[in-house]
């Protein structure tokens, strides 16, 4: 190896003895005469010009520039993202174009910035995935905590229910992106109980509340707060589906809480407003488990935080709160 002022070039040498290098684009750069000793220094002509590396952007967001995915850098600025993207990473990008925003037909400026953050980072994922993990990956999880379902058997592959392009494994020194040809739309409240939190779910349709934890959030809905008690929550307090008891619809009512709160905004004694009437106490103990305080003082845990969907998070909870 020769380490030069731009890279390392590797030295072959036949068996017949001729010279060559190896540039750091792979390119064989044959040596044509050797040992011109000058002045200040000795010569070797060869037959081609040694090319270094090519450089890459400096992190997601100069790549995403470069490439011309404006609409999600704008975006990621707007609801403070980009620092996230320009970080240390490493991170993937599934960067939709302009044209895939374009065909969502939505007016982003009345879109939430929560909502937007929340359909970002289920573009994201935590750490370096190439193009050929992808193809072999049923699932990877989303900084949105969710799933993306791959489709490689699928023509064209879809990623989250999105087509993805041919244009992958662009690589930026944080991380690396693969062009998506349109959004990656991240389910719903509903969506996410559905297949997560199956007693919830079948609560909401049996309460015919399914509408009223779906809002429009990309016609300028605000998003709102789930806590969704487990199953095993609502087998333990003895609530029957078959038999519904009076007041599962006040019942439910007292797990939403209008807009976004993530875990971060859980913070000790908050007092919160739920779409029922009463009010839940934020709780957090010495080793900062979080809990809430419901109307009858039961304190119940939350295990799982910022399930971050279309229409606002989820916190999965071990028990189901009581209203007075």
């Amino acid at each position: 190896l020769i380490e030069t002022a731009s890279g390392t070039l590797t030295v072959r040498i036949s068996n017949g003895g001729a010279i060559a290098l190896i540039d750091a684009q792979g390119r064989t750069i044959n040596v044509e005469a050797t040992d011109i000793r000058t002045l200040t220094g000795v010569v070797h002509q060869i037959d081609n010009v040694l090319l270094p590396a090519p450089s890459i952007p400096d992190d997601l967001v100069e790549l995403a520039t470069e490439g011309g995915l404006t609409q999600l850098v704008d975006l990621a600025a707007r609801v403070g993202l980009a620092d996230a993207l320009r970080g240390p990473g490493p991170l993937t990008v599934f960067g939709p174009t302009n044209a895939a925003f374009h065909a969502l037909h939505v007016n982003f400026s009345h879109v939430s910035d929560d909502v937007i953050a929340n359909i970002l980072l289920q573009h994201v994922v935590g750490r370096d995935v190439p193009s050929s993990e992808v193809l072999t990956s049923p699932t990877l999880t989303t900084l949105a905590n969710l799933p993306l379902v791959v489709e490689a058997q699928r023509t064209p592959i879809t990623i989250g229910g999105a087509p993805l392009s041919s244009t992958l494994d662009l690589l930026a020194g944080n991380g690396r992106a693969h062009v998506m040809d349109a959004v990656i739309v991240p389910p719903t409240i509903v969506e996410v109980a559905e297949k997560q939190l199956p007693t919830l779910f079948a609560a909401l349709g049996a309460t015919h509340l399914v509408g009223a934890v779906s809002p429009n959030t990309l016609a300028g809905a605000s998003p709102i707060t789930v806590f969704g008690p487990t199953d095993e929550a609502f087998e333990a307090l003895g609530i029957s589906l078959a038999h519904p008891p009076r007041g599962l619809s006040a019942i439910l009512r007292y797990h939403v809480v209008p807009g976004q709160l993530l875990a971060a905004d859980l913070t000790d004694g908050r007092v919160l407003h739920t779409a029922h009437g009463d009010t839940l106490t934020v709780d957090v103990d010495a080793e900062g488990r979080v809990f809430l305080l419901d109307a009858f003082g039961q304190r119940i845990r939350i295990q799982t935080t910022d399930i971050r969907t279309l229409t606002g998070a989820v916190h999965v909870i071990d028990g189901v709160l009581l209203p007075h």
